[in-house]
């Protein structure tokens, strides 16, 4: 991934959330989403991370590991 795609914890996690079986399934989620956000700050995350999955291939799409879920404290 190139340093201009790094994302963000918050990212991350909205990028979990809308994760498709591909990357272009992935975007289309987010689209799909879009509308139904009204919190300002969580609309500027979610198009952030939107702008860089478009960014980004579909070979470093596929490098993100997936398998931890959300970042952060679980229990």
């Amino acid at each position: 991934m190139t340093n201009t795609t790094i994302l963000t914890v918050e990212e991350l996690n909205i990028l979990y959330i809308v994760k498709g079986d591909s990357r272009n399934e992935t975007i289309d989620n987010f689209f799909d989403m879009l509308p139904d956000i009204d919190d300002e700050d969580i609309r500027k995350i979610t198009e952030s991370a939107l702008e860089k999955v478009q960014d980004m291939s579909d070979e470093d799409f596929a490098g993100i590991d997936f398998e931890d879920g959300f970042t952060g404290d679980e229990g």
